[in-house]
């Protein structure tokens, strides 16, 4: 399993400092055995798979051609894990 964690704050995985619409601890993707989760952390302005705003503190299933996007940045998410 691996866990990749997004936001603002320099404690995080990978760093968005350019954006003030992400929150500090923004969201996470988790990957187990090939299938990746979005979570939500409680972000003030939302996480859009997508085009879709996630719930707050909600959990979604992603592949590989979804959009993630938070605040006014689209990730290239899937990179995160080629590493």
């Amino acid at each position: 399993m691996k866990i990749i964690k997004i936001g603002r704050d320099t404690s995080n995985d990978v760093v968005i400092s350019h954006d003030p619409m992400v929150s500090h601890a923004h969201c996470q993707i988790i990957e187990n055995y090939g299938e990746y989760t979005l979570l939500d952390c409680n972000s003030l302005n939302g996480t859009y798979v997508n085009g879709m705003k996630m719930r707050r503190n909600g959990e979604i299933r992603i592949k590989q051609s979804d959009i993630i996007r938070i605040g006014n940045t689209t990730l290239p998410w899937i990179q995160y894990f080629m590493r």
